[in-house]
């Protein structure tokens, strides 16, 4: 009986073992938390940078500053990321474009980074430089500056109203003209919409 009470014991002790809670591997939480972390940075990003859906979501991510030094008005609009069409085979690694809207003084600007695979601006080191930029309704962007942080096109009065109305259907030509391929991008109409509300909004404030 005492044999027999024994075995019980034990088999009680590997079940209530067995069924027992195991402390968590310290390195396992570690990991988890920080794959975690990486998550929320990337929803982040994604919201951040996100394409406007209305006018007001646009006009309310549209910066105003005002340099009472060098007597200079900047008005920028959220910079957004917007998928790439591409038919050439040597943007196989580009899949966004990232850009926004600029005004300084009485000057339109649109700025473009196209890079592989980066969710925002800071992180998108550019893959080209293009030689020509034409929206379909507006007509061909003038270029006006190529850096690190993007490359800037003028855009006129005429041209920024047309792109207000139907948005700015793009093509971004890739050197050289017109052999090597294209990548084309939609930006939405309501994007600028609302980068002109807020442009307009200070004009009639500082008139």
């Amino acid at each position: 009986m005492k044999k027999i009470a024994v075995v019980i014991a034990i088999l009680l002790a590997v079940l209530v073992s067995g069924c027992a809670k195991k402390t968590p591997d310290p390195r396992m939480v570690k990991y988890q938390e920080k794959d975690r972390r990486i998550e929320e940075e990337k929803r982040r990003l994604e919201e951040k940078v996100k394409p406007p859906t209305t006018v007001e979501e646009a006009y309310n991510t549209t910066q105003y500053n005002w340099d009472e030094y060098s007597k200079t008005e900047i008005t920028k609009g959220n910079k957004i990321r917007l998928p790439a069409q591409k038919n050439s085979e040597d943007m196989d690694t580009v899949d966004t474009v990232h850009l926004y809207l600029e005004k300084i003084n009485k000057d339109h600007y649109l700025i473009i980074k196209v890079g592989s695979w980066c969710d925002d601006w800071e992180g998108c080191f550019p893959k080209e430089a293009f030689i020509k930029a034409i929206d379909k309704n507006a007509g061909a962007l003038t270029p006006k500056s190529i850096e690190l942080d993007g490359q800037t096109w003028s855009i006129t009065d005429k041209q920024i109203k047309t792109m207000s109305t139907y948005g700015s259907d793009l093509r971004l030509y890739i050197p050289p003209f017109p052999t090597r391929g294209y990548i084309d991008v939609h930006v939405p109409a309501v994007y600028v919409q609302g980068f002109l509300k807020r442009v307009n909004e200070y004009r009639k404030y500082k008139e």
